[in-house]
């Protein structure tokens, strides 16, 4: 079997991204499957694709944004897939989705879309979500297999008239070393993190006010993602945090900073299902998170953490401090959060139900 990854951006290292990466070499190690990878831009991703030997081709004129460039994208994807001669594109993000697809018409190639969140999902303009349902629609005839993150997303599709056959393969990550915290009960200084790109997505702004009214002797807080942190490094600043934030910017060290942290946040206006949370489980760390898209599919409230109410700066605070209070609480969260991970989340599943389904279009 011979299998066209295509992403748009290859310049960051997100959630989709990291899937993508694990369900490749996944496939290659596991099942011994062919598999190159098409993308827009380069960077972190394509760097650590190329690091793993993975074939990895750049089309240039691909882009996040809707341009002219895309009509040349499409014709060069096009004679990529002629010259391929791929069993099965999988297409991965809304861009990626629509010229992969449309590409592929006229060949033998399988269809393949996996939904990393719909287009059409809260947090988008109502004007924008209805032109974005349409493509899809439209799309979804042509399309041989859905692969949804979430049950939440499965929904959205199924509300929205979408037509294949949809599935729900939930991220997955492969195992790596974490560092138990076994002092936790005798620190007064919590490390917080959180691992999110600077963008309308993410809710730095109701982190960092939440923040505002802690004791800043109590914690610190540890900020990872790309994108443009002006504005909420200039926040901190305003709210006299800043000397208690270390803005990373972006990092291939996740997992280390991740095993020297005590709590996970994921502050976020909407989601799918992030794997960053995902990370944050496999190396043992209590989740704080927005209940929002698929979250809640891995968070459970009072179990591996706290789910709270979008945009309530109060309910926030108000969590943080219970952590903070409750050491004795933080070692069982921090345990069950563990456990959920590799009850749920291994890679292997992933990857399996992943061949699983890729046989199945073939049939």
């Amino acid at each position: 079997m011979k299998v066209l990854f295509l992403i748009t951006r290859g310049d960051e290292l997100g959630g989709a991204q990291t899937h993508v990466k694990d369900v490749i070499l996944g496939l290659i190690n596991k099942y011994n499957i062919e598999c190159y990878l098409a993308c827009g831009t380069k960077g972190i991703f394509t760097d650590i694709m190329e690091e793993n030997n993975i074939n990895v081709i750049h089309i240039d004129s691909m882009k996040r944004e809707i341009c002219f460039g895309d009509i040349i994208a499409l014709k060069k994807l096009n004679d990529i897939i002629k010259d391929i001669n791929p069993d099965i594109i999988s297409c991965h993000s809304s861009k990626a989705g629509v010229l992969g697809r449309l590409a592929s018409l006229g060949t033998r190639t399988k269809k393949v879309f996996t939904a990393h969140g719909w287009a059409f999902t809260e947090g988008i303009s109502p004007k924008k979500a209805a032109i974005y349902k349409k493509i899809e629609l439209l799309l979804s005839y042509i399309t041989d297999a859905t692969i949804n993150v979430s049950y939440y997303d499965k929904k959205l599709a199924l509300k929205a008239g979408l037509k294949s056959q949809h599935y729900v393969i939930h991220n997955c990550i492969p195992d790596v070393h974490y560092k138990k915290n076994n002092g936790i009960a005798n620190k007064t200084v919590l490390e917080f993190i959180m691992v999110a790109r600077f963008c309308a997505q993410k809710d730095h702004e109701t982190l960092l006010k939440a923040f505002s009214n802690i004791d800043k002797e109590k914690w610190r807080l540890t900020l990872i993602g790309g994108g443009d942190s002006k504005s909420i490094k200039e926040l901190a600043k305003k709210l006299n945090i800043d000397k208690n934030i270390n803005f990373v910017g972006q990092t291939k060290n996740v997992v280390d900073f991740l095993n020297h942290s005590d709590v996970f946040l994921l502050i976020s206006n909407w989601e799918g299902f992030p794997i960053s949370i995902l990370e944050a489980m496999r190396s043992s760390l209590p989740i704080i998170a927005t209940d929002v898209g698929g979250v809640s599919e891995a968070v459970k409230h009072g179990y591996n953490g706290f789910l709270i109410n979008k945009g309530n700066v109060a309910e926030l605070e108000e969590t943080i401090l219970k952590i903070i209070e409750s050491y004795s609480s933080l070692k069982i969260l921090s345990q069950n959060s563990r456990k959920t991970y590799c009850e749920r989340f291994k890679v292997d599943k992933m990857i399996d139900l992943y061949a699983s389904i890729f046989d199945e279009v073939l049939k």
